[in-house]
């Protein structure tokens, strides 16, 4: 629709100023670190939570939806999109999959987070699968 791509055509230069700022954020561990979001709790943030993994996954596989439908992106940025995204994906299972759920949060420094996790931590999965992004969530581990 020519309508919807004037429109992204017009916003795109912001949403490629999102998608680094998103990537600058995930930039050691893979996923973004140190954001506070509305669903902590008790002060304990974590460097990295699952709430905003789920966020950054899937604002990633938004990026790349939108760059392959419009050709606004150049192949060097939509591979670096890819690249993020996917190591993002890695990095959800490693830092955050305890092998039966996904914790609360993970540090760096050795702290876990207790054996919980709210169901609105996963809002950015539900985001995925209610667009259609098909980010490749592992969803089998989401229920």
């Amino acid at each position: 629709d020519t309508g919807k791509r004037q429109f992204l055509a017009s916003i795109w230069s912001k949403v490629e100023l999102a998608v680094e700022w998103q990537m600058e954020h995930a930039s050691r561990y893979g996923l973004t670190e140190d954001l506070v979001n509305t669903f902590d709790e008790h002060g304990q943030i974590g460097d990295v939570n699952s709430y905003n993994a789920n966020s950054c996954i899937s604002s990633l596989s938004a990026a790349i939806l939108l760059g392959r439908e419009t050709s606004l992106a150049n192949a060097t940025f939509m591979d670096r999109i890819v690249k993020s995204r996917d190591r993002a994906l890695e990095a959800l299972d490693k830092l955050l999959w305890t092998g039966t759920f996904y914790r609360s949060f993970w540090c760096a420094n050795g702290q876990t987070s207790p054996n919980a996790l709210q169901s609105d931590s996963l809002y950015g999965a539900l985001w995925d699968q209610v667009i259609g992004l098909n980010s490749t969530l592992p969803l089998r581990n989401l229920v």
